[in-house]
């Protein structure tokens, strides 16, 4: 991901890897990818997609791990509309817990989850007013 952070524009880049969502407000968006893992083709086309980003917008960027720690995709964004969105940390820790929690508490694959939080910071609130 690449973010502007004076437009809030983000470019996104996947390559084969799980779904990554965007966390906003009370909404949840999912951002997919049509490609394939690395080293299944020869060669390789990416998925790129621009989403536009708000303050206190979150990035969610998660591995295979945590994905197949849930039955289906559906069971994943239940257990993301659970957690409350506002600390990227919290939302990290919270879903490590429960993939942790549904492997017995012990992780069956890689679990990685990147989560960050776009937000104006004190200057540039000062600076807008």
């Amino acid at each position: 991901a690449v973010v502007d952070l004076d437009s809030g524009k983000a470019d996104i880049v996947k390559i084969g890897s799980p779904m990554g969502f965007i966390l906003s407000d009370n909404t949840l968006k999912i951002m997919e990818s049509d490609s394939l893992p690395l080293g299944i083709l020869e060669s390789m086309r990416p998925t790129a997609a621009t989403y536009y980003l708000k303050d206190n917008d979150v990035l969610l960027f998660v591995s295979d791990g945590v994905t197949s720690a849930f039955s289906s995709s559906g069971e994943l964004l239940d257990a993301l509309k659970k957690i409350p969105c506002f600390n990227p940390q919290e939302i990290a820790d919270k879903l490590l817990a429960e993939v942790l929690r549904r492997e017995n508490g012990t992780a069956q694959d890689d679990i990685t989850v990147v989560a960050v939080r776009l937000y104006k910071g004190a200057e540039a609130s000062a600076n807008a007013g």
